[in-house]
């Protein structure tokens, strides 16, 4: 076991997260990690050795590190407005916006602990690596770094784990022969393409004040072949389920009561779609589909749906005679994706939640009883597993860019913002069709466009 000490000598950690640059990354992804070291190989007086490669392709084979990390501030940013640097034709640039985000730590320090059993000569040569990274993130997080063996058992608050709700970047074999590529091409490539060897990791905060999830796991899919809105719920999502069970059918496995839940009164499998929110040109658009795994369903259950949807990728699925869809995984790569497509844009936790899809409530307020829409939603949030909101605040439509907007007079429809006592893990639906996209809600700071 050994452990990587990264210390920042102004208290402070300046870079934005990978797909949106108005917020803060905290931790340091272990990706970025990994570049420092490749940067100072490539920079130092070191300079890059067989040795220095033999260590840096060994620590690409190593599994995720865990992470210790204290509590930090996010600071509030500004948009400013620059010149583009890598600008083709600067006879027209104009400034465009940018974001300078930053937190503060109320520890200074952030270290990574990897399990494996390091050689002396690869542990002192990644140290002699470490001595000579400057900075983390901008130049402005200027830092301190050093590699030790580790004889103790670290209290750690990140750790790798299937169903966390942190995304953070990875080195993956070849990751170095990448990144000192792009080096020898800086001079000739305007921007730097996405990476091919780093992949993303989902890492749970064993700190966590929130609820845990109802979930143990979302599953993300793209979804192609249609264009798809929201207009079209729950039809989507009814759709899919159905193909699900027809062919788990088809190759012989039973159905588990999480995904027909009929007479289940447990929380079943919830089909969500994955909408296009909180731009100017959003439109409802559905651009993927998460498929929420309850926390008591059991692991065969899990591999066998994993499979049926392993099989159903890329095929048809018929939502009506002339709409069809298909489903197929994200990329393992680290890519751009959508806001949409990132499982921390649903599962982070928040005290406060903002409905994309009208909640049809469970019933009707008992008017004679003195009952409030209000009283009956709450109602609705105690039946499906979440505590009792301390504030409810009624809305027609949504005020998310993208969501679906009341229209229906069969059913009592509300959107709403709800703020509980403590913060929640999503997935977060309610309401009667909350198993197929209804009264689906978003973290406050999805919402407001800070995720």
């Amino acid at each position: 076991m050994f452990i990587l000490r990264i210390g920042f000598l102004t208290g402070q950690f300046l870079a934005a997260e990978e797909h949106a640059p108005e917020e803060a990354e905290y931790p340091p992804h272990p990706g970025r990690v990994f570049s420092a070291l490749v940067a100072a190989e490539a920079l130092s007086d070191i300079g890059i050795s067989s040795m220095s490669q033999a260590a840096m392709e060994w620590l690409e084979q190593c599994e995720p590190p865990q992470i210790i990390a204290s509590d930090s501030y996010h600071a509030k940013v500004g948009t400013s407005y620059v010149p583009v640097a890598d600008d083709l034709h600067p006879q027209y640039k104009k400034k465009h916006s940018r974001y300078f985000p930053h937190c503060v730590l109320t520890v200074p320090e952030v270290s990574y602990v990897w399990k494996e059993d390091i050689p002396d000569e690869y542990l002192e040569q990644l140290d002699l690596l470490a001595e000579n990274i400057t900075h983390l993130g901008t130049s402005h997080s200027l830092v301190t770094a050093k590699f030790e063996r580790l004889q103790y058992k670290p209290d750690i608050n990140f750790q790798p784990d299937s169903g966390g709700s942190h995304m953070l970047r990875v080195a993956g074999s070849g990751r170095r022969q990448e990144l000192l590529q792009l080096y020898q091409r800086k001079k000739v490539i305007v921007r730097h393409p996405p990476p091919c060897n780093e992949v993303y990791v989902a890492y749970q905060n064993l700190n966590r004040k929130a609820m845990p999830s109802l979930y143990s796991d979302l599953l993300i899919f793209k979804v192609g072949s249609a264009h798809l809105t929201l207009d079209t719920l729950p039809l989507f999502t009814r759709a899919l389920r159905a193909a699900v069970m027809a062919l788990m059918g088809r190759v012989g496995f039973p159905i588990p009561e999480p995904v027909h839940g009929h007479g289940y009164d447990q929380t079943h499998i919830a089909w969500l779609p994955l909408p296009f929110l909180r731009h100017k040109y959003a439109d409802g658009r559905v651009l993927g589909i998460g498929i929420a795994i309850p926390e008591q369903m059991l692991p065969s259950q899990k591999e066998q749906l994993s499979m049926v949807l392993g099989m159903l990728c890329e095929k048809e699925v018929s939502l009506s005679d002339s709409i069809k869809f298909t489903i197929s995984p994200l990329p393992i790569s680290v890519v751009k994706l959508p806001r949409a497509l990132r499982k921390d844009t649903w599962v982070r936790s928040s005290k406060v939640w903002q409905s994309i899809t009208p909640i049809e409530l469970d019933r009707h307020p008992k008017k004679n009883k003195g009952e409030t829409i209000s009283t009956a939603l709450a109602d609705s949030f105690v039946r499906a597993g979440f505590p009792k909101p301390v504030k409810i605040e009624l809305r027609k439509n949504t005020t998310v860019q993208g969501g679906l907007n009341s229209s229906s007079d069969k059913c009592l429809r509300v959107h709403a913002v709800v703020t509980f006592s403590q913060s929640l893990e999503g997935p977060v639906t309610v309401g009667r069709g909350r198993y197929f996209g209804m009264g689906m809600m978003v973290p406050a700071n999805v919402a407001e466009g800070r995720c």
